[in-house]
């Protein structure tokens, strides 16, 4: 039996006895060295950069907001310039001469006059 287990030793070329485990090549591994400093700042800092995260969401939001008022405001200014030049323009059309000679303004308008005042009354219409 001992003749046949060694000859299916040397049949699989390897001999379980004369196995050896590969040795490491120790020298160029790769060595990890803790900083106990930066372990403890990481392991107590969760709460610190929390709050950072949070900071700074905060200050992304105000941006936007500002942002979005500022939008707003331009938007209601040119609104505001966009009415202001119609009226304008309704007021120089208003004021335009006819064929007569005459302003729209100077045949609508009524003149009362007292003793020591004259008050001259015209309808304009802005709309």
């Amino acid at each position: 039996y001992n003749e046949y287990k060694s000859y299916l030793r040397m049949e699989s070329g390897k001999d379980r006895n004369t196995k050896r485990r590969k040795e490491k090549n120790r020298a160029s591994k790769l060595v990890l060295k803790f900083d106990e400093t930066k372990r403890t700042e990481y392991l107590t800092g969760f709460r610190k950069r929390r709050k950072e995260r949070q900071e700074r969401a905060k200050q992304e939001q105000a941006k936007l907001i500002k942002e979005a008022r500022a939008s707003l405001k331009k938007k209601e200014r040119e609104k505001k310039k966009k009415k202001l030049e119609k009226i304008m323009a309704s007021f120089q059309d208003s004021i335009n001469k006819d064929e007569d000679g005459l302003s729209v303004l100077e045949k609508e308008k009524e003149v009362f006059e007292s003793d020591e005042t004259t008050v001259t009354v015209a309808a304009l219409d802005f709309t």
